[in-house]
């Protein structure tokens, strides 16, 4: 028959006390290539079992050959135990160290030699089976986060020459702690002050409506991940132009609207603070076009782009 028995289990399940002169002699031999062969800790061991190695020449209750070998995180011995009248019986002992190789082995013995009669060593009950392991933590769950900021932007196309917006945004975010699935909404009212140019003064009043479905995180700046986010949005508004010098006078007024696409990178200082870049391009579909006297002045052109910063408060 053949048993594996761990170190670490049942090390005290027997008495480890027994009257001296009463312990069972054993004829012990080792493999030539053994390992851990340390007569002195084997004849401890034993001892503590009730059991002990027989002189040379004494007769002993049974046979015992050892066979030990390294396994990487520790050793197993492989045990031959040999009774008269019995078959051998083999037993694989697998432990983390010499030490309790040899602990492990003289509770073997034990425990076979506790089926013969007149054995010193009383079986003990078996270890209690051990406890189920705790089930495993639930996935993440989904949070619901807020911010708020102000933001700068550089607009090009939106008026003849790059002109200055300023703004108010919030944000809503679902989250994960891990993944890349982390969408983002985004509601921001801006406004482009009346700038002057070589063809009049212009100016915009928009509100923006953006949504970024992804998150990836890029290695970390000061203790904070980068937050990197593809986003799309909707701007819609009013673009107001006027004429300057000696043909002074309103240009009219235009309904704006555009579709953007943009890349932002996000970076979180310390909590609750952040900064944030973007920049993107966009499609203006109403291409408002401002003339005087018959002649067009400025019309917004097929593609427009922005570069900017924003800064707030993440909630909570």
């Amino acid at each position: 028959m053949r048993l594996t028995i761990a170190a670490a289990g049942v090390l005290l399940a027997f008495d480890a006390s027994a009257a001296p002169g009463s312990e069972v002699p054993l004829h012990v031999q080792f493999a030539p290539d053994s390992a851990c062969i340390d007569d002195d800790a084997l004849a401890r061991e034993l001892r503590g079992r009730g059991l002990r190695v027989a002189d040379p020449g004494e007769s002993a209750a049974a046979d015992v050959k050892v066979q030990a070998r390294p396994t990487g995180p520790g050793y197993e011995a492989t045990m031959v135990l040999m009774t008269p009248g019995d078959a051998p019986a083999v037993r694989v002992i697998a432990a983390a160290s010499c030490e309790e190789v040899w602990s492990s082995f003289a509770l073997a013995l034990a425990l076979a030699l506790a089926q013969l009669p007149d054995a010193p060593v009383d079986r003990a009950p078996p270890p209690p089976a051990p406890e189920p392991p705790p089930p495993p933590p639930a996935p993440p769950e989904k949070k619901l986060l807020f911010d708020v900021a102000a933001l700068t932007r550089v607009n090009l196309g939106v008026t003849p020459d790059p002109a200055i917006s300023i703004g108010l945004a919030a944000d809503v975010e679902f989250r994960r702690d891990k993944g890349i699935f982390a969408s983002r909404a985004r509601l921001g009212i801006l406004a482009l002050p009346a700038s002057a140019s070589s063809q009049g003064k212009y100016a915009l009043q928009s509100v923006e409506l953006g949504f970024c479905p992804l998150r990836v995180n890029l290695p970390e700046v000061v203790h904070s991940p980068v937050v990197v986010r593809p986003c799309g949005s909707l701007e819609m508004g009013r673009l107001q132009g006027a004429a300057e010098g000696q043909a002074a006078g309103e240009l009219g007024a235009s309904f704006w609207f555009a579709l953007k696409t943009s890349l932002s990178a996000r970076w979180v200082p310390t909590r609750p603070l952040f900064i944030e870049v973007e920049a993107g391009l966009g499609l203006p579909v109403s291409r408002p076009a401002f003339s005087y006297g018959g002649a067009v002045i400025f019309e917004v052109p097929w593609i427009i782009g922005h570069t900017g910063i924003v800064a707030g408060v993440l909630f909570p």
